[in-house]
């Protein structure tokens, strides 16, 4: 079943008989829980290295992070599928392999190579990643975020056990402590090689899909303009 994402009044999604039958019913996740989850989490003193079982990527838990939500993530064209869990929260996702994971990452090109500073299962829609700063304090978070450091961002695919870089829907700002960066719109993972076009749909080999053939006469994605009978677009 075709995803829309365009018209919000009503929306169906379905991928691995997995059903969310309107924007409305999806679970829309408020920053403020987060940064006050976290913030009982540190007052509590207790620090862990979480690892993920599907991937192997593994974080330290730092006194300082800051936070990313993606509205809505698609991996060849389809809503990613999980329930925007993470590792302390007892989800059904955790060590499935049914699910879809989201990791953050950090690679300053300094011989230390990609740093994993956070992950969490996809959800729905606005998917929610902690990602742990260098604090100077827990051992292990030394390579972890700076003030400025720009993280980006990997999703595993639960149906090819792929690993696929994500292409945000907009830039993200720096990070800083206890920052809260929103990413709008739709943002994609492609696999076999694809790219996304204009249109932010997978396009290549692997999808069959033509870049750009979504864009009308007008140059408007999913538009209805058309070239008319005296050649013009109207």
């Amino acid at each position: 079943m075709a995803m829309i994402i365009k018209g919000k009044e009503r929306i169906y999604m379905k991928r691995r008989n997995k059903i969310f039958s309107s924007y409305e019913e999806l679970d829309r996740r408020s920053p403020m829980k987060y940064i006050l989850l976290m913030s009982l989490t540190m007052i509590s003193g207790v620090f862990a290295q979480f690892e993920n079982p599907e991937t192997g990527w593994t974080y330290v838990q730092s006194t300082t992070q800051g936070f990313a939500q993606i509205e809505f993530i698609t991996i060849d064209d389809q809503i990613a599928v999980g329930d925007g869990t993470g590792a302390q929260d007892g989800s059904a996702c955790l060590g499935s392999f049914e699910c879809d994971v989201v990791g953050a990452f950090i690679d300053r090109n300094d011989g230390e190579g990609e740093i994993c500073v956070g992950w969490q299962y996809a959800g729905p829609t606005f998917t929610t990643i902690s990602m742990n700063g260098n604090d100077g304090l827990i051992a292990g978070t030394e390579l972890y975020m700076n003030n400025g450091d720009v993280a980006y961002f990997k999703v595993w695919d639960a149906t090819y056990s792929s690993v696929l870089d994500i292409s945000l829907s907009e830039p993200i700002a720096g990070w800083e402590n206890f920052g809260f960066l929103q990413v709008l719109g739709t943002s994609t993972a492609c696999n076999g090689g694809d790219i996304a076009d204009e249109c932010g749909v997978c396009s290549g080999s692997f999808s069959g899909h033509d870049a750009n053939s979504d864009v009308d006469c007008a140059g408007v994605c999913f538009g209805t303009s058309e070239i008319d009978c005296a050649g013009e677009c109207g």
